[in-house]
């Protein structure tokens, strides 16, 4: 799963780079151009701190990849909502969705595999 982790992350890049060349290819003067391209370097950033977290684990990558993931996903809906009847003809859309979203759950996922909680016990536990 490590593996397809970092398959995952790689293709959050490779997306982000397709869409900041297809950007500026396709919309050159249009005024949308630049928030495209802010989200095309979210995804750049966001998928080399996946691919982070899957080499090394650490809390402080994690964090920040739960950050910029959900960034990301909120941009992506925002993106992918005017368009939702067409989606299957708009793939940039619909795989920054699905990559998105897999991505968040191969990071709570692996949060709960390596013991790490997210919200401290109700009750200690009793002195016996």
């Amino acid at each position: 799963m490590n593996a397809l982790d970092q398959i995952f992350g790689w293709l959050m890049i490779a997306l982000g780079v397709a869409q900041s060349v297809t950007n500026f290819r396709i919309q050159s003067s249009s005024h949308l151009t630049l928030s495209l391209s802010g989200t095309a370097a979210a995804m750049i950033v966001g998928g080399f701190l996946n691919v982070s977290r899957a080499r090394h684990s650490d809390g402080l990558t994690r964090a920040f990849s739960v950050i910029g993931n959900l960034l990301i996903l909120v941009l992506a809906v925002g993106f992918a909502w005017p368009v939702r009847y067409h989606l299957l003809h708009n793939w940039q859309a619909l795989g920054i969705l699905v990559v998105t979203v897999v991505e968040l759950l191969f990071v709570f996922r692996r949060g709960k595999r390596n013991g790490v909680r997210t919200a401290p016990p109700r009750w200690p536990k009793k002195p016996q």
